[in-house]
């Protein structure tokens, strides 16, 4: 199975940080796909992303729901 990344490395993003918004650039890119511990059934998929901004990486992995291709586009979500 291949996976597809609609984001990818070295592209540039928006996202809320520290209340504000924030332009950073992919870092890298990881998948997790599992089955749920809660019910045995489900399966979970996650695409998380490390995010770095002027060359510092920002903590945390954060997750394709929070990035946004523009800030208009960030803006609106709002």
């Amino acid at each position: 199975m291949k996976k597809t990344f609609a984001i990818t490395a070295g592209d540039v993003v928006w996202l809320m940080y520290g209340d504000h918004a924030v332009c950073a650039t992919v870092a890298r890119v990881a998948y997790r796909k599992f089955i749920s511990s809660l019910d045995y059934e489900s399966v979970i998929e996650h695409e998380l992303y490390t995010l770095s901004v002027d060359s510092n990486q920002l903590p945390g992995l954060h997750e394709k729901e929070e990035l946004f291709p523009t800030k208009p586009d960030l803006i609106n979500s709002l």
